[in-house]
């Protein structure tokens, strides 16, 4: 029943720069007095916004320029979007997925919940590493209140997984025999 409201999109390219993004609400199919009214006070957006947002179709043109067969789609929790994708925008076409909701569960411990905003919050006070990757992809400036933003969730999910990265990296110099460990 639920239906897309707000869709972020960022392209990076092999060395992680941010080399475009896209960002809109998206205008609900199903009357705007029955959303529920969680996805309010989740998201922070009113009826008001998405009544004057543009329709699927209307930004289907400007999100299809991001897919095409070697398309790696990097989300927290995909599972959930990857549904959302293949209903409402089937002509997305991509050639797989990384969920860094598990990656987290194996890189970050003891973190209080592996929603995303409770990690990138986690993470930051650990140390410098994830802030300097955040900066490091032309993050102007973080701001927790954007949680559930869609290009913000992008941005932090992006950086979430170059974090796991450089931290695989880190691990494989400081111990050397973990980069000749095969799956059996």
């Amino acid at each position: 029943k639920d239906e897309p409201i707000q869709i972020g999109i960022v392209a990076i390219d092999e060395q992680w720069n941010v080399t475009d993004k896209f960002q809109s609400l998206i205008k609900p199919d199903k009357k705007t007095d029955e959303l529920k009214h969680i996805v309010g006070f989740i998201t922070g957006l009113s009826i008001t916004d998405l009544e004057t947002a543009p329709t699927r179709g209307d930004v289907l043109p400007q999100i299809l320029k991001f897919f095409d067969e070697n398309t790696i789609i990097i989300w927290h929790n995909i599972k959930f979007d990857l549904d959302f994708l293949a209903k409402y925008f089937p002509e997305c076409t991509y050639a797989g997925s990384i969920d860094t909701y598990p990656l987290s569960q194996t890189f970050i411990h003891y973190a209080p919940s592996y929603a995303l905003e409770v990690l990138v919050s986690h993470v930051q006070t650990k140390g410098p590493a994830f802030n300097d990757i955040l900066m490091k992809m032309t993050w102007a400036e973080h701001d927790a209140n954007l949680a559930h933003d869609a290009l913000y969730d992008t941005l932090e999910s992006l950086a979430m997984y170059r974090f796991f990265v450089e931290r695989t990296i880190e691990l494989g110099r400081k111990y050397g025999s973990l980069l000749t460990i095969r799956d059996q």
